[in-house]
């Protein structure tokens, strides 16, 4: 990012997401960090609808910022994790929560001036643990496909990185459905690997190429 993007904003939205541990706990500290500034936070949570410390902490303090803190924790506990998953609750109740916390997050943003809030409608949660169930059968389809290495580095989100082998390249592509997009990374390492101007091809365009000026603004780009 460009020394210039880093401006005190008056609003910001912060998502955390993942698999690892570590989200709540870091989430509270950029939420400390508000309060005592003067903002005004309002900390919605998907999933752990059940009574942790950082919660506990949050009720305790919900006094002292009463003008200033929103909590709401939405969600009913893990989907589709084995046995930590909660029992005797359906996909469709998991969704509805889900629902109702995403409409609950996008009213607090309407109501401090956010103009729009958009709902995308995607094909599928791609690129989430959402799609272990297409993953095999996407697998299957990767692994009877003739491979070949390509002529060029192609680089793949799923590591940021060119692959080096057809195995590799199949891997990553397999992986890639699942996994997060290090959209970031590929364009930095692209860059120090000697990457100089960009083509973007499809879409409008414009949507690649807006967000590699975010990584670098000294980067050229066109569209096909």
């Amino acid at each position: 990012m460009a020394f210039e993007d880093f401006k005190q904003k008056k609003s910001i939205v912060v998502v955390f997401t993942g698999e690892n541990k570590g989200k709540t706990s870091a989430s509270i500290g950029l939420m400390c960090r508000a309060l005592g500034r003067g903002h005004k936070v309002a900390y919605i949570q998907f999933i752990k609808h059940w009574e942790v410390g950082e919660h506990t902490f949050i009720h305790k303090i919900e006094p002292l910022f009463k003008d200033q803190l929103f909590f709401y924790k939405g969600g009913k506990g893990f989907f589709n994790a084995g046995d930590l998953s909660e029992k005797d609750i359906d996909d469709e109740t998991h969704k509805k929560s889900a629902v109702e916390t995403l409409k609950i997050a996008s009213e607090k943003l309407l109501a401090k001036g956010a103009l729009k809030v958009v709902t995308l409608q995607v094909g599928g949660a791609f690129h989430s643990p959402l799609m272990a169930d297409a993953q095999a059968k996407l697998e299957k389809a990767i692994r009877e496909t003739e491979m070949k290495m390509p002529t060029c580095k192609v680089y793949q989100n799923v590591n940021a990185r060119p692959g080096s082998t057809v195995e590799e390249i199949r891997q990553n592509l397999i992986e890639q459905l699942t996994a997060p997009v290090r959209w970031t990374q590929t364009m930095q390492n692209m860059i120090v690997d000697g990457m100089t101007s960009a083509l973007e091809v499809g879409g409008t365009g414009s949507v690649l190429r807006g967000l590699l000026r975010k990584v670098d603004r000294s980067i050229p780009s066109e569209t096909a």
